[in-house]
């Protein structure tokens, strides 16, 4: 079986036509569900914690330069991560992970309310 990299799946997404505010949002969530993938990776390898900073996430995310550029305004970073709490059983004790927006989408440096992204890796848009 191929494994397809996350930064080929993006290539494809930019080529396919992600000019439209719908293909920008698809793809901007994309980008969240894999940066919040890294968030959890980087809890699973450090007990539980939670990452201060999206820069604690770049071992765990492939591709992390392409990904944390925004694909509406082209910003690096073009997303704002924000951290709910010490460490995972602290977030599910409260609103779980998956009522738990973590990532935001950020346009200028400011944060937008959507697209955004959940700990439990879904992201929304409305």
């Amino acid at each position: 079986m191929k494994v397809v990299s996350p930064l080929a799946c993006l290539c494809v997404l930019l080529v396919a036509g992600c000019a439209s505010n719908d293909g920008i949002d698809k793809l901007s969530g994309w980008k969240l569900a894999e940066l919040a993938r890294g968030v959890l990776r980087y809890a699973d390898a450090h007990s539980g914690r939670l990452p201060d900073s999206l820069t604690d996430i770049k071992p765990y995310v492939p591709a992390y330069d392409a990904i944390i550029v925004s694909p509406r305004t082209g910003e690096s970073p073009g997303y704002i991560y924000e951290k709910p709490g010490k460490n995972i059983r602290e977030v599910e004790e409260g609103k779980g992970t998956s009522g738990t927006i973590i990532l935001y989408e950020c346009v200028n440096g400011e944060k937008r309310d959507r697209p955004c992204g959940f700990l439990d890796t879904h992201w929304d848009t409305h």
